[in-house]
């Protein structure tokens, strides 16, 4: 009989999207940004939340991390993580937690003082994986140095208007089919997603009874736009403990000039700030991250309010008149 070892390691999904990403894992763009960021760390005492496969803590080893203090709360990730590290013979170096790091603090696990703190727990929609709460709770639970910095140092927020055109259908079976069942399986699929709303956005239209037919119909672009306006920067969030605050009193109105598009959506971009790096998370067409869009109706003002959903953190948009 195989060990509890090896039939953990032969049933593990690459590919289940949480943690344990082959396709993340493999993003340069990434990979490079954590790195450079991670230049000047010899010595240093990391603090890695959400670690993951803990490809970030070796990064912080290689730069020449004295420590890191890893934390996962998945249990599958953690394993895999443990058993990386011992492999690798780094675990005098990245010691892994699973605890969740919200019930957790500097009394409690005796780390002494923290010099970096860094976290990739971002989605499209880039503060609905707690990312927020996890900064928040570093400033306010952890012992931090004179010369400790967050990783990113701040994010921040852009948008765009493009035109994809209309699509000419999405059901490619690669065999000669019936028209007109094509047809209506590539009807079917296109009312899906006019009328995909977001899990978040259904709550939040529940729970403070809100209209949600004022709010735009979150939907991700599945061809290369063909026309895009410039990018307009809106918000920077900062990464400095106040976080959350930040989310919850952001609220903002923005005017964009109508263009004589065909098929017109909103375009979110974030961007990950460390001093002159930045990285940007999604937008790219080669990007894990899926791009995150919004329908609007074009015939309208093109006004739109932007907030965030003070349950789950994701981003809300309205077109306003």
């Amino acid at each position: 009989m195989e060990n509890n070892k090896e039939y953990f390691l032969r049933n593990l999904n690459f590919q289940s999207g949480f943690g344990v990403d082959l396709a993340m894992i493999n993003y340069a763009p990434r990979n490079i940004f954590y790195k450079k960021c991670l230049n000047d760390i010899k010595g240093k005492t990391v603090l890695d939340v959400g670690s993951g496969t803990g490809i970030l803590s070796v990064m912080a080893v290689d730069s020449g991390a004295d420590k890191v203090y890893a934390f996962e709360i998945d249990k599958k990730n953690y394993e895999l993580s443990k058993h990386l590290v011992e492999t690798a013979g780094l675990s005098d170096k990245i010691k892994i937690f699973h605890n969740d790091f919200l019930e957790c603090d500097n009394n409690l696990l005796d780390l002494g003082p923290i010099d970096v703190f860094m976290s990739e727990t971002f989605a499209n929609d880039v503060f609905i994986q707690n990312f927020s709460y996890i900064s928040d709770h570093v400033y306010k639970k952890f012992n931090l140095s004179k010369q400790f910095v967050s990783i990113p140092q701040s994010i921040e927020l852009k948008i765009s208007v493009v035109d994809c055109g209309l699509l000419d259908g999405e059901f490619l079976p690669g065999i000669e089919i019936n028209k007109k069942y094509k047809d209506a399986v590539d009807l079917s699929i296109q009312k899906y997603r006019n009328s995909y709303i977001p899990i978040g956005q259904k709550e939040y239209a529940k729970e403070v009874n809100t209209d949600q037919d004022i709010n735009l119909l979150a939907s991700r672009l599945i061809k290369k736009p063909i026309i895009q306006t410039e990018s307009r920067h809106i918000e920077t969030f900062d990464v400095d403990g106040n976080l959350q605050s930040q989310i919850n009193a952001f609220e903002k109105i923005v005017d964009l000039p109508v263009e004589d598009y065909t098929n017109p959506k909103l375009r979110v971009d974030w961007f990950l700030n460390f001093a002159d790096k930045s990285l940007q998370i999604t937008g790219n067409v080669n990007t894990v991250w899926n791009i995150l869009t919004y329908n609007f109706d074009k015939e309208r003002n093109w006004k739109f309010k932007f907030r965030f959903n003070p349950w789950k953190n994701n981003l809300i948009v309205s077109q306003i008149d």
